[in-house]
This record gives C-alpha cells, structure tokens and sequence, in this order.
C-alpha cells in the first residue's frame, strides 16, 4: 500500500495519503465480521461471506490496473500541448524555492 501511494502522490504527501487509506479501511474492517456472522446465520454457511469478501480486492486491482495507463494518457497530452507559459513558470527553479527550507538533494528520496 505504502509504496502505490508513494508513487502515485509523491513523496511529500505519501504519509497523508497512507493516513487516509488507513481510515478508510478501518470501515469495512469494522462492519466486515458483524456482516459475515449474518450471511452465515441466513446461509448456514461462510461461502457467501468469502465470495463477497473476494469481490472488493479484484476491482481495486482492475481500478489499480488503469491508473498507470490513465497516467501516462494524461502525460502524453501534456506533452503534445507543450504549454509554454509552463516552461517559463517552473525554469531557473529549484525544489528549495519551491518548498521553502528543503535544498535539492533533501527532497530526492
């Protein structure tokens, strides 16, 4: 998990983007066993309980599957602009101007 959100928001906002992920699995985490112990009372058994418990993981990862090929649509098209109002913006800029107090080797993890 930790190095998906690294790569996807970079490395000044993994910590934050961890922290969410992790709230937001504390609610399936929470509201999973009371849910399994019901479809096990009306079914007899946990079968249904792990099927559906199955159905989660495989969207994420067809989700996860997509992003990378999202990303690099999106870069293509950012380069076929070629915006040069960015190029002016970010030349003769380093990252300790950008982030105040950080140099360039600091914020290269």
């Amino acid at each position: 998990m930790a190095p998906i959100a690294f790569e996807l928001v970079g490395p000044m906002q993994a910590s934050q983007a961890i922290g969410y992920l992790l709230g937001l699995m504390a609610i399936p985490m929470t509201a999973g066993p009371p849910i399994a112990g019901l479809l096990r009372d009306y079914f007899g058994n946990y079968h249904v309980a792990f099927y559906l418990a199955g159905v989660p993981p495989i969207v994420g990862g067809i989700v996860m599957f997509f992003v990378p090929l999202v990303h690099q649509r999106m870069q293509r098209r950012r380069k076929e602009a070629n915006d040069p109002s960015m190029d002016k913006m970010l030349k003769n800029c380093s990252n300790g101007d950008m982030l105040p107090g950080y140099t360039d080797m600091e914020t290269h993890i």
